[in-house]
């Protein structure tokens, strides 16, 4: 009969529940994770059935305040969690008065805490407006200590945040019960598991790849993760560090493969702009040292006026060659680091 009865539910069947009404059934039968009809109303498509059928189940005595066993929700914490605001509403306008707003559910949230993680304005709206008709504070505690401010703060949901602020008055100056950080604190801390998260994303989606034998893949996602990396810290790492990055199996080339990549335009240009440099430039770059002695000849083949003229003209080989085609020796304009003559 329970399940006849949650069918008839989900099926919108009135005319059978109108007779197990008349025939003195008990409507608030379970499942046997705990879910009453309630629940069950909450899984009808089309919202305009939906509202109504919640409707006909609250006028008939089914208990709102039911909690179901597996994650120890309301139907009101499972219409936040489907983001359902009509149900929201519906449920909020028949028992908001007897919501415990301080209940925490298995993990450790109370429901204005669940509403700040679906980062839905009009839900938490809803329940602010609730929580300030009866004059119920939103700096309340989760089992962590965090205030739904902090929460939202840390999670960087910042609309979220100046709902709680605007319309709920919250506190931005609380710190939290446990550890007692402030609201910089806890953003700077949602930065560092954020990107632990989204390193652990990677790591999963490359071994996925590597697992589904997508090599290319694999490299790229390896490469989505290095060059912004690389990006940042342009100023702080060495060409040569760069360049090894570049040659390591981290990268693909790109040029090559015809299939979407999943890399940036900014990654493409970070590649673009780690080109070889040409070598009168990065002789240029290269720090001056000692110049070794085998290097150097200490007597000039010239006399010094004729030198000076050269040092000043900055001749090039090439220019040289063809201006000069008979002469034995040629002075180099940029190898007085490295050398002084060559000779043809």
């Amino acid at each position: 009969m329970i399940y006849r009865i949650l069918d008839a539910i989900r099926h919108n069947q009135y005319k059978q529940l109108a007779l197990y009404i008349r025939h003195n059934y008990d409507l608030n039968v379970k499942t046997k994770d705990g879910r009453n009809g309630l629940f069950i109303a909450l899984d009808i498509q089309e919202p305009i059935k939906r509202t109504r059928m919640l409707k006909f189940l609250l006028d008939n005595g089914l208990n709102p305040t039911h909690i179901e066993y597996n994650y120890g929700y309301t139907v009101l914490n499972e219409a936040i969690y489907r983001q359902q605001i009509d149900s929201v509403n519906l449920l909020l306008a028949y028992f908001g008065g007897e919501v415990d707003f301080r209940r925490y559910d298995h993990r450790g949230r109370t429901i204005l805490h669940q509403a700040v993680e679906t980062n839905n304005p009009s839900i938490l709206e809803s329940l602010i407006n609730v929580m300030n008709h009866y004059r119920i504070s939103v700096d309340i505690l989760d089992e962590n200590g965090l205030t739904p401010y902090l929460l939202a703060t840390k999670l960087h949901l910042r609309e979220m945040a100046n709902i709680l602020v605007k319309k709920g008055r919250a506190s931005r100056q609380q710190s939290d019960a446990k550890l007692h950080k402030n609201a910089n604190d806890w953003e700077l801390e949602g930065i560092e598991e954020h990107r632990l998260l989204e390193l652990e994303r990677l790591k999963n989606e490359i071994n996925d790849a590597l697992k589904a034998g997508r090599i290319v893949k694999a490299k790229r996602l390896r490469a989505a993760h290095i060059l912004p990396i690389i990006k940042m810290n342009a100023s702080d790492i060495s060409r040569d560090e760069i360049s090894q990055h570049l040659l390591s199996d981290s990268f693909v080339d790109t040029s090559r493969d015809k299939d979407t990549s999943v890399m940036s335009i900014d990654h493409h240009q970070s590649l673009q702009s780690l080109k070889v440099t040409p070598i009168h430039q990065f002789i240029n770059m290269t720090p001056e040292g000692t110049i070794p002695e085998t290097f150097v000849h200490s007597e000039p083949f010239f006399d010094e006026d004729t030198l000076n003229n050269h040092s000043q003209s900055r001749m090039t080989i090439t220019s040289y060659r063809n201006n000069n085609p008979t002469n034995e020796m040629l002075y180099l304009n940029t190898t007085d680091d490295l050398f002084q003559v060559i000779e043809l």
